[in-house]
């Protein structure tokens, strides 16, 4: 989830409790003052009657009064009311044709030797009314508040944002095998600026870490190679002395298998360095098929005195990839397993549009989740140098496979997915 979007559901999901709580908030508020006004207004109608009183001398006076003030009512009981109450109640009107809310305070009055019960009316409609369109011309403001505030927030964001998303762009393409830095971008904003004087530091100083090292690697490698070839040269004329005791022979023999051995893996630690510091590969298209029956072919010797026959089967199907990689790659999973494949055992390997999978039979492994690190091995065997699945690993991650190891029924499997749709 993008930063603009989780922010903006934050600042939405805020707003709308805001609106959904002082709705309810302000209806009451304006509900309880009104009240409280109509009920000071009860007051002040029954003080002003009981000074009307004090004019009236006749019943039929007091019905007169009763005509002019309708909100009042007057009516015999045989009792003292002793308080008066203020309650709201509801009453049919039948002019109108509705149900009227009325706000009524109760008193009692004593007039000509007997006890009446004291009625004064007022009707809550109005309040009501009123009520209603404070409430919906506030929640119109508090909703056109809350959309401006979305799209005023979505759109000085996503600009205040600009330098950062063509920062993060800058450095997609950024390649450290390219002589070239990210540019600088210039905002007002002090992070973003900081933001991507700081990326220009570390891109810079990461190209002239990967130069060096490519250096060292190379100038590693080649001098190596020298007194390599100059000690397997001389092993070779040692070999070649006719004065020579078999304890000698196979001392030298020894020594000579040790240099091949060093050689070997000093070629594997300079292919593994190239490739964890690969830049943009060039790619051509490759037939599956051919390449796997090619490089089966290379272990034939191994596969005839293990008495092992190989089976291929799938589909062919043709893609765009690193040609040289991808056969560094089948050699070295076909290796693997044409070396751990016991005698009379099987390999079996299996061909798709969209994955590569190699099974060949074997015990077990002790740590298998260590199969793909460097220089770990779980068999006796010396030819190896401990760097083949590592190497295949580098390989998958530059050619922008997935190599899986799995191991069921007797049987080691590696897993080639090609990923076409993440295909770099």
């Amino acid at each position: 989830m993008k930063l603009l979007t989780q922010t903006t559901r934050y600042y939405f999901m805020l707003a709308v409790a805001l609106l959904l709580l002082s709705i309810p908030a302000i209806y009451f508020t304006l509900r309880t003052v009104l009240i409280h006004k109509i009920d000071e207004e009860l007051r002040e109608h029954k003080s002003s009657f009981f000074q009307s009183l004090r004019l009236i001398t006749s019943e039929k006076e007091l019905e007169v009064y009763k005509h002019f003030y309708e909100e009042f009512s007057l009516k015999e009981i045989t009792y003292k009311i002793e308080k008066d109450s203020i309650y709201t109640t509801e009453e049919y009107d039948s002019s109108e044709r509705r149900v009227t809310p009325l706000r009524i305070l109760r008193s009692g009055v004593y007039l000509n030797g007997k006890h009446y019960e004291l009625l004064i009316r007022e009707s809550l409609i109005t309040t009501r009314d009123l009520i209603s369109i404070i409430l919906f011309v506030k929640a119109g403001i508090l909703a056109s508040l809350l959309a401006g505030l979305l799209i005023i927030n979505r759109k000085l964001t996503k600009r205040v944002f600009t330098p950062f998303y063509q920062t993060v762009s800058n450095l997609k393409k950024f390649e450290i095998d390219k002589d070239s830095a990210i540019p600088e971008i210039h905002t007002r904003i002090t992070e973003f600026n900081d933001l991507n004087k700081a990326l220009i530091q570390l891109t810079e100083r990461n190209h002239q870490s990967y130069i060096s090292q490519k250096e060292f690697t190379e100038n590693a490698a080649h001098e190596l190679q020298t007194p390599l070839a100059i000690i397997r040269t001389k092993l070779e004329l040692l070999i070649q002395t006719s004065e020579m005791t078999n304890e000698q022979a196979e001392i030298i023999s020894e020594l000579y298998d040790a240099s091949d051995r060093i050689n070997r893996l000093n070629k594997s630690l300079l292919l593994l360095s190239q490739l964890e510091n690969t830049g943009t590969l060039e790619r051509e298209p490759a037939n599956l098929h051919e390449l796997v029956l090619k490089n089966v072919n290379l272990f034939n010797e191994i596969f005839v005195s293990k008495q092992i026959v190989p089976k291929i089967t799938g589909s062919n199907s043709i893609f765009k990839t690193n040609i040289a990689l991808f056969e560094i790659l089948l050699t070295n999973l076909i290796s693997n397993a044409a070396r751990f494949t016991p005698d009379g055992g099987s390999i079996h390997i299996q061909l798709s549009e969209n994955e590569l999978i190699i099974s060949n039979t074997g015990n077990p492994l002790l740590n298998p989740e260590k199969i793909f690190n460097r220089f770990h091995r779980e068999s006796n065997q010396k030819s190896g140098t401990g760097l083949g699945l590592t190497i295949s690993k580098q390989i998958c991650k530059v050619l922008g496979f997935d190599l899986r190891y799995s191991f069921k029924n007797h049987e080691h499997t590696f897993t080639l997915l090609f990923n076409w749709s993440d295909y770099p």
